[in-house]
């Protein structure tokens, strides 16, 4: 589930940079919008995986060294097994694919556009020429490691449920786990891209570590009850030694 959140949160970032970009002026982040697209994505990776809750089955096995082997497997009817494998290069490749690529595209051409309002000098417009490299850079890297870690795993699974591949092919459970592993390590990625390409990115992350370091290093106040008793013990000592220096202060002043 963790896997197919991910890559929905990896479109639903390009339509944010999108939007962002394309339209300034109507884009507005709120705690409100904030709760309920990530609502949004946890609803549709728990609707993705719920099938194989429904099909799964628990297995066990009893070894001759007295270990008892247990795991699930999943036991589909061949159309079910179909549908599903459609449903899930659907909405986990094909359309999350199309949506970066499209939003991509069309925020790259319209950062190469846009110039700067007025005359400006020409190291200001070399910085800002580079500044637009890094972010297309950071953009085709995105799409370039998105297409090379999810293309063989569907690629694979569609040939599997469709094609004539035989699953009795030497080296096919080594490939098979390469391709998976594959797959996984697209969400290892992805936070090196944004680290390695983004100075925006790197600057918000140390800062966030900075401040929790602080926070864990802060020395902790006392309570407020003690902090009370504290203060009213001060109040007592201050009234009970004021009116013993007043009269220390008459006595002086009588006798001059």
């Amino acid at each position: 589930m963790s896997i197919t959140s991910s890559i929905v949160m990896l479109t639903v970032i390009a339509i944010d940079r999108f939007y962002t970009i394309i339209f300034p002026l109507k884009a507005r982040i709120t705690e409100t919008n904030t709760a309920a697209v990530i609502s949004t994505v946890w609803l549709i990776s728990c609707a993705v995986n719920v099938p194989l809750l429904v099909v799964s089955e628990q297995k066990q096995w009893q070894w001759d060294d007295g270990v008892l082997e247990i795991w699930c497997a999943e036991k589909w009817d061949q159309h079910q097994k179909a549908i599903y494998t459609s449903v899930l290069f659907v909405v986990l490749y094909a359309i999350p694919l199309v949506v970066m690529m499209v939003a991509y595209f069309l925020l790259a051409r319209k950062l190469w556009r846009t110039a700067s309002p007025g005359i400006a000098a020409l190291s200001i417009q070399q910085l800002q020429l580079k500044a637009k490299k890094k972010v297309i850079k950071m953009l085709v890297v995105v799409m370039t490691v998105f297409l090379v870690c999810w293309t063989p795993y569907h690629v694979l699974q569609i040939w599997l449920q469709f094609g004539t591949l035989p699953k009795s092919l030497p080296y096919f459970k080594q490939l098979r786990f390469v391709v998976l592993l594959l797959g996984y390590s697209n969400s290892a990625m992805n936070p090196i891209i944004y680290a390695g390409v983004n100075e925006n990115f790197r600057k918000s992350f140390w800062d966030a570590y900075k401040c929790k370091h602080c926070r864990r290093n802060q020395v902790q106040p006392d309570g407020p009850a003690v902090w009370l008793e504290h203060r009213q013990e001060n109040m007592e000592t201050h009234s009970t030694q004021a009116p013993q220096e007043l009269r220390i202060q008459a006595q002086n002043t009588s006798r001059a």
